[in-house]
């Protein structure tokens, strides 16, 4: 309920371990890898720090996140 979130994101504890989390993953590099420059450029333009942070927390509020990884092979994306 919005009654225990507000419980769960005024614990210290909690708020530490997630800004902790989150530090560690927004440290590193975003690698976008793709043979268009231009869709290259869309991507890195979207993906900002603050759009990264925001996906971070998509779990607290009952989202999943995942990796998309795809490649064609013989006119069909795998």
């Amino acid at each position: 309920s919005e009654n225990d979130q507000k419980m769960i994101f005024k614990d210290l504890s909690f708020t530490q371990a997630m800004q902790s989390r989150k530090g560690v993953i927004l440290a590193k590099e975003l690698q976008i890898i793709c043979e268009n420059e231009k869709i290259k450029e869309n991507f890195e333009h979207l993906f900002h720090p603050d759009l990264i942070g925001q996906i971070l927390e998509t779990y607290l509020y009952g989202l999943n996140v995942f990796e998309v990884n795809y490649k064609l092979k013989d006119g069909f994306y795998y």
